[in-house]
C-alpha cells in the first residue's frame, strides 16, 4: 500500500508527536535503577574531567574490573557542560531524542528490506513505540537504551556494504561498532547478523546457491529454527532461568501486540519466493539468534530490532485481506488503538513492583529529590545511606557530595576503595562470563557498605560526614540481601544531630 507524499509526511508527523507526548510522565524524575548508577558515573566526569574508572583500553568497554561501559556517561556529561542545565531536563532531552530517533533508524532499515512505503511506516512506528524502546527512552538513561535505538542501523549499514561495496559505508560502519561496544555488552548479540552476513557473502562469492534446489530452502530455515532452539533447550546452554520459563509473555510485553503480527511475517517471508538480499539477511539473523531465546534479561529488549520488520509485513498482509477499503480503514484504525492502549498501560497505570526506597515505586521521589538538592547546596563531603539505592539516587542528585554505595565501580571512582587488579582473574574467552564481566573478583563495594553499617569499619576511615536515613526501614538496611539492624543508624540516633528531616529521610552530621 502506497500513497501520496503529502499523507506520508502527515502520518509521520502524527507518529514524531505521540512519540513526544507518551514520554511524559506525571512526575517527572528520573526512573529506574540502573539509571541512577549511570547518573553519578555522569556528575563524575562533569567534576573530575576524565573517567576515572579507566584503568586499562578495555575499562571503555567495560570489559576490566571497576569499569563500566562508557560511551553515554561521556555523551551525557558533554551535553550537561555544554548547556549548564540541570541533569533531570537533560535527561528528559536526551530521551526524547532516542525516541524520536528510533522512528528513524527502523524506517532506515526497513527501506532495505520493505519497498512498499505504508509497510515501511508501520514498521518504523511498531518499533518506536514497543516496550523495549519507551521503557529506556522515558525519563531514564541506561546503556543498553541507546544501543537498541542504533541497532537497526548496523543492519542498515551490512546491507548497503554488501549492494554498493563503497568505502564510505565500510568506515560509517566500523565507527558504529565501534561506538557500540562502548556503549552496552548488548552488543555481543550482534554476532548472529554478522554470522549471517558472513554466510551468505560465502553462498554468492562461491555460487554455493547452484547446488541448491531454492524449492527446499523454506524448509531449511524451519529446520535451522529447531535446531538453534534445540541448543538452550536440550543442552542448557544459554539458559538464564528453565527451560520451561514463559518466554511469549515477556516477549509480548516488551514487543507489544506486533509480537502476534510478526509470527504471521516469519511464516510469510520465509515460505516467499524470490527473496532479496536483504530478507535473506534478515531470515538467517533471527535463526541465529534463537540460541540466545532464553536469555531473557536482554533478549526481550534487543529482539525488537529484528521482530518489528516481520511485524510490518504481518500487519500490511492482514490489511491487506480485507478487501473492502472501508472496512480495511476501520481495522486499521482498531488495531493501532489496541497496540497504543497497550503500551499506554504500562507507562501510566501498570504498578511496577520495584523495592524502591522501600516503597514499590520505579521513580525518584519528591522527598529524595528534595534531600539530594538540600545536599547539593549546604553539604561538602562524604556520605552512607542506609537504603543502597536512596544513596545512589540521593548522590545523582546531590552531584558533588559523594556517597559509598554497593558499587565497586563508584567507590572506586569516588576513592573508598583502591582498585587492585592482582585480585582479579580474566574469565576465559571460552565462558558465557567473559563476554558479561571479562574478570571475575571480589566486590569489595558490598563487603564495606555492610561493614560501615555493622561498624566493623568505622566512618572515619573513608571521612564520611553525613549519613542519610530511610526512616520507612526503621533502622534496618535496605540492600540485595538479608536487612540487619544498622549499628551506624543507632549510633546516629544516640550521638549524633539531625541536619534535616523532610519526614521520610533524616541526615545526620558526624563530625
Amino acid at each position: 500500500m502506497n500513497f501520496a507524499r503529502k499523507r506520508a509526511y502527515l502520518i509521520f508527523g502524527l507518529i514524531i508527536f505521540y512519540n513526544l507526548l507518551i514520554r511524559f510522565q506525571i512526575n517527572m524524575f528520573e526512573i529506574g535503577v540502573d539509571s541512577f548508577f549511570v547518573h553519578v558515573l555522569v556528575n563524575s566526569v562533569s567534576e573530575f574531567g576524565f573517567a576515572k574508572w579507566y584503568l586499562n583500553p578495555l575499562s571503555f568497554a567495560g570489559l576490566y574490573p571497576y569499569s563500566y561501559a562508557s560511551s553515554v556517561p561521556f555523551l551525557l556529561s558533554g551535553f550537561a557542560q555544554m548547556s549548564k542545565i540541570s541533569m533531570n531536563y537533560i535527561i528528559l532531552i536526551y530521551c526524547q531524542i532516542i525516541g524520536l530517533l528510533s522512528i528513524f533508524t527502523a524506517y532506515l532499515m526497513t527501506s532495505e528490506i520493505i519497498d512498499d512505503k505504508f509497510t515501511r511506516i508501520v514498521s518504523a512506528f511498531f518499533f518506536s513505540i514497543s516496550l523495549s524502546i519507551v521503557t529506556y527512552s522515558t525519563l531514564t538513561i541506561p546503556t543498553r537504551g541507546l544501543l537498541i535505538v542504533l541497532a537497526p542501523l548496523v543492519f542498515y549499514f551490512l546491507v548497503k556494504m554488501h549492494k554498493t561495496k563503497k568505502i564510505s559505508y565500510y568506515i560509517l560502519f566500523s565507527l558504529l561498532c565501534l561506538f557500540m561496544i562502548l556503549t552496552h555488552h548488548l552488543f555481543y548479540f550482534f554476532l548472529p547478523l554478522f554470522a549471517s552476513y558472513i554466510v551468505i557473502e560465502i553462498v554468492q562469492k562461491f555460487q554455493i546457491y547452484k547446488y541448491i534446489n531454492l524449492d527446499y530452502i523454506p524448509y531449511f530455515i524451519l529446520i535451522g529454527f529447531i535446531a538453534m532452539f534445540s541448543v538452550p533447550f536440550f543442552t542448557g546452554k544459554f539458559l538464564e532461568t528453565s527451560r520451561y520459563a514463559p518466554l511469549f509473555t515477556n516477549y509480548l510485553r516488551y514487543v507489544g501486540i506486533p509480537l502476534f503480527y510478526s509470527i504471521g511475517g516469519i511464516s510469510y517471508l520465509v515460505f516467499k519466493h524470490e527473496k532479496k538480499y536483504s530478507e535473506y539477511l534478515l531470515l538467517l539473523t533471527i535463526v541465529f539468534l534463537t540460541p540466545f531465546i532464553y536469555k531473557l534479561t536482554y533478549m526481550k529488549m534487543f529482539i525488537s530490532a529484528f521482530l518489528i520488520p516481520f511485524a510490518g509485513y504481518g500487519f500490511s498482509n492482514f490489511t491487506r485481506c480485507i478487501f473492502k477499503q472501508k472496512r480495511q480503514a476501520v481495522v486499521i484504525v482498531l488495531s493501532l488503538l489496541l497496540i497504543t492502549s497497550f503500551v499506554s498501560y504500562y507507562q501510566f497505570l501498570n504498578e511496577y513492583n520495584f523495592n524502591d526506597e522501600n516503597v514499590n515505586e520505579r521513580t525518584l521521589k519528591l522527598s529524595s529529590y528534595s534531600a539530594g538538592n538540600w545536599m547539593k547546596e549546604n553539604t561538602f563531603g562524604n556520605a552512607i545511606s542506609n537504603n543502597d539505592l536512596l544513596g545512589v539516587r540521593i548522590s545523582s542528585v546531590a552531584e558533588t557530595t559523594h556517597f559509598v554505595v554497593m558499587s565497586s565501580v563508584i567507590d572506586q571512582v569516588y576513592g573508598f576503595i583502591e582498585a587492585n587488579i592482582s585480585e582479579f582473574k580474566m574469565y576465559p574467552i571460552t565462558s558465557e562470563d567473559f563476554w558479561y564481566s571479562g574478570y571475575a573478583g571480589p566486590d569489595h563495594g558490598n563487603e564495606i557498605w555492610a561493614d560501615i553499617h555493622r561498624l566493623v569499619k568505622y566512618p572515619d576511615e573513608f571521612n564520611i560526614t553525613y549519613v542519610v536515613e530511610d526512616i520507612n526501614a526503621l533502622g534496618n538496611v535496605v540492600w540485595n540481601h538479608s536487612p540487619f539492624r544498622s549499628k551506624l543508624i543507632t549510633e546516629s540516633h544516640t550521638n549524633k544531630g539531625c541536619v534535616f528531616d523532610n519526614g521520610n529521610i533524616k541526615i545526620w552530621k558526624w563530625e
